[in-house]
């Protein structure tokens, strides 16, 4: 559950339930998701005037070159929110993050983007075998649409949730456990 929703004083839990209360006033919902991921009650209790906004598909450039595979390696790594929050998602040194030599080694055996790359094209790709994923539901989506399963790996906020919808009712990703005390992960 997201944090602002267990404190009822927090403004977005007030603006929460005021918009949930002009719900039933409402001529329909738009929901970002597709009716086979959602409980038949849900959509049962809120059939009239509903409207599922996916899955949508745009049309990507692909990205180039075919991947070998995608290999991580189980090395270690720095703790990603530390990397984040200390240098920023733009600007930080992949190398540091990283163990020493590893984009070296792995060159011959996959691909490690240093920037944005296009996740749909890449999720589609057929070497792709699974997702680390945040749990952002726009990456659900995507990782879904493609078919490819998830590692369930959340930041903060509604990713949380995601996660457990995920991992504990659909059955459709795996948990990571993450270690207080180095950051270490383990699925």
């Amino acid at each position: 559950m997201p944090e602002p929703m267990l404190d009822r004083n927090d403004p977005a839990y007030l603006d929460f339930v005021g918009c949930c209360s002009h719900l039933p006033r409402s001529d329909g919902i738009i929901a970002n998701t597709f009716e086979e991921l959602e409980p038949p009650a849900a959509i049962k209790a809120i059939s009239e005037g509903i409207i599922f906004g996916g899955p949508i598909e745009r049309n990507c450039k692909g990205i180039g070159e075919e991947w070998p595979e995608v290999f991580v390696g189980g090395e270690k790594a720095s703790h990603r929110r530390e990397i984040q929050g200390s240098h920023g998602l733009d600007d930080f040194d992949l190398d540091a993050l990283l163990p020493r030599g590893f984009l070296q080694r792995t060159k011959d055996r996959g691909m490690v983007v240093k920037s944005w790359a296009p996740q749909v094209p890449v999720l589609k790709k057929e070497s792709v075998g699974g997702f680390v994923t945040h749990c952002g539901w726009n990456s659900v989506l995507e990782s879904v649409i493609a078919g490819v399963p998830m590692v369930a790996w959340p930041l903060y906020a509604e990713q949380h949730l995601n996660r457990s919808v995920l991992v504990k009712e659909m059955g459709m990703a795996i948990d990571v456990e993450q270690r207080k005390e180095d950051g270490f992960v383990r699925g």
